[in-house]
């Protein structure tokens, strides 16, 4: 459909929320895994350490947090990519995943990043996805008034979508782009108005590993999605 240029691939819709890492909930009790104030004493710990291993300096917050997400550090980015066969490898990448649901299975979530920023928009004349290395001043004031590492509001906010630039060449290859929440934030397909945001695309079960298969195929395998070194092996 038109304006679906977000794609995430998940093994299950199930237990596994449309939520960032820092806010997610254990499956069984619906709890917070990690507290509110992780969000800034993770990034503060983060900083002070990732400085000796980085070969770059990340210029804000965004930056950090984004670098930090890239190495494993649960915050408050979702991760999503532009490529609908990127998205399809992760949600068929595990064949081996166990279902706690009859009625669980993968999925792909299809996302409108420019509908969504309608609805979180506080910069009246953006029309586009932001970048986080955006100079813009009013922007970059405003996204640390709603988001602000530590930030907490009352108010529901969106989401809002934004480009990482590709600073590392696993995000450069999953062409990636993320979803930023706020620390009040539930589970995205549960907000209100996503009917012509959110679309969901299910997986069957039985269909895994020949659709894995069928993108080896056509050259979307390990190599390409994780060109890290890490993964190479």
């Amino acid at each position: 459909a038109e304006g679906y240029t977000f794609f995430r691939g998940q093994d299950s819709f199930i237990q596994h929320k449309l939520l960032p890492s820092l806010l997610r909930e254990d499956f069984k009790t619906s709890r917070r895994i990690y507290s509110a104030s992780c969000d800034k004493s993770f990034m503060n710990s983060f900083k002070s350490r990732a400085v000796a291993c980085i070969n770059f300096l990340p210029q804000n917050d965004w930056e950090w947090m984004s670098t930090a997400q890239h190495y494993g550090l649960p915050t408050r980015m979702l991760d999503w990519s532009q490529s609908a066969l990127s998205a399809l490898f992760f949600a068929v990448e595990n064949e081996k995943f166990e279902y706690a649901d009859d009625e669980d299975t993968s999925v792909i979530w299809c996302l409108n990043p420019i509908a969504l920023n309608e609805k979180t928009r506080f910069v009246e004349e953006y029309t586009v996805i932001p970048n986080i290395i955006e100079q813009n001043q009013v922007f970059q004031t405003k996204l640390e008034e709603k988001f602000g590492i530590g930030k907490s509001s009352a108010d529901i906010i969106y989401p809002i979508a934004l480009i990482c630039p590709a600073s590392n060449r696993r995000i450069n290859a999953q062409k990636g782009t993320f979803t930023l929440f706020p620390l009040n934030a539930k589970p995205l397909e549960e907000m209100d108005g996503m009917d012509d945001i959110l679309i969901q695309i299910k997986i069957n079960r039985e269909s895994k590993q020949e659709i894995k298969k069928q993108l080896f195929e056509i050259g979307i395998t390990y190599s390409n999605i994780y060109p890290d070194l890490d993964y190479v092996c």
